[in-house]
């Protein structure tokens, strides 16, 4: 049984001996409900005793009942103060988001499974029947002197109502760090709250899936003992070399929000590399564009420059050649032949008129002589 005195081993399904006590396996994250050993997921809080999960996005009583039924769980019940370390371990976070959504000067609240009866509204019930019912006068309820370490104005429950609804959910409130007690207010169920939600030995009875199937109850093993011990002269098994091979459950929609997680992230990473290639391959291209036009255009500009070079040089050497000639022309010539050539005397002019008939009937095909031949 939980906490009896071992020597080295417990025959209870899940157990080990620890410190000379029998307790439930936390190296696999199983904790007592007062019944057997029963698995904690992964991502909640547990002791010996309790296993819950703070949940500070608030939602109306209905809805956030919803998110814990999902889980195989149920909205918290408060049995007594062992539960306070860990209410105040999974309210206490080192995030500034969870403070600033679960705190107003330095108080928190959260949804309980608590609420009145359809029947009595002055008496109050929780979602695991093993818990006593409580009425108005418990000494739960918030009052003016509960020292929670800020001021509450009002004893509660206050069953404030209105034309069409009352004051039949509770929320807890937890005091501040230096003051740890927890107490109850009556509020709206339509009001929004974060919510506490919590495995028990309720919930392992309710959703059977949460059960390990290496793990086992109180009534199991008393059954299985009394059905294998018929007479007084059987033996029990030796547990001596018995390991605990029990295993938490984590719940299928835990798994998957995981997975979607991580699928999400990888789409996000492949998205920002796309981006982010798109993004160089743009600037890379429009440089190489730009050094590209840069090198046209100084190609552009030495090739202008050597046309310009080339044609200034032909014209230079064209001029300095007529020149030579013209020069070599006149120097050739001599005196005598440029005289006679513009000799305007009698007879060299009419022996340049005579020419110039012959040019002229040679042009027309036919000539003095050629008119004396067919005479």
């Amino acid at each position: 049984m939980y906490d009896n005195v071992c020597g080295g081993t417990c025959a209870f399904p899940g157990m080990i001996c620890t410190s000379g006590r029998c307790k439930c396996n936390g190296q696999n994250r199983l904790f007592w409900t007062g019944v057997r050993c029963l698995s904690c997921p992964y991502d909640w809080s547990f002791s010996e005793i309790a296993c819950i999960r703070l949940y500070i996005n608030p939602l109306n009583r209905i809805k956030a009942a919803t998110v814990c039924q999902n889980m195989q769980a149920d909205l918290f019940s408060y049995r007594d103060n062992s539960i306070l370390a860990l209410i105040y371990q999974v309210t206490e976070s080192k995030t500034g988001r969870r403070r600033r959504q679960m705190t107003t000067t330095n108080k928190t609240v959260a949804w309980t499974s608590a609420q009145a009866t359809s029947n009595n509204l002055d008496l109050y019930q929780w979602d695991d029947r093993r818990i006593n019912q409580f009425d108005g006068k418990h000494a739960a309820w918030c009052n003016t002197k509960t020292n929670l370490g800020y001021a509450h104005t009002h004893n509660e429950p206050s069953r404030l109502t209105t034309s069409n609804d009352s004051e039949k959910c509770v929320i807890l409130r937890r005091g501040i760090p230096s003051h740890p007690i927890v107490c109850l207010d009556d509020v709206f169920c339509h009001e929004q709250f974060p919510f506490i939600c919590e495995r028990s030995e309720s919930t392992a009875q309710k959703y059977p899936a949460s059960l390990s199937t290496n793990v086992g109850s109180l009534h199991s093993t008393l059954n299985s003992n009394s059905k294998s011990t018929p007479s007084g002269n059987s033996k029990p098994t030796p547990s001596g070399n018995s390991k605990s091979t029990t295993k938490p459950d984590t719940p299928k929609s835990d798994n998957n929000t995981k997975m979607i997680i991580i699928i999400l992230v990888i789409v996000l990473l492949l998205i920002a590399s796309i981006i982010a290639g798109i993004f160089f391959y743009k600037k890379r291209r429009a440089t190489t564009e730009t050094q590209s036009r840069v090198d046209r255009d100084i190609k552009k500009d030495e090739l202008s420059s050597n046309t310009r070079s080339s044609i200034i040089s032909g014209a230079s050497t064209n001029n300095i050649n007529d020149e030579d000639e013209l020069a070599s022309h006149y120097s050739s010539t001599s005196q005598p032949d440029f005289i006679s050539k513009y000799d305007t005397s009698p007879d060299n002019m009419n022996i340049d008129i005579n020419d110039q008939k012959q040019q002229k009937n040679k042009r027309s095909g036919y000539s003095k002589q050629t008119f004396d031949e067919f005479e």
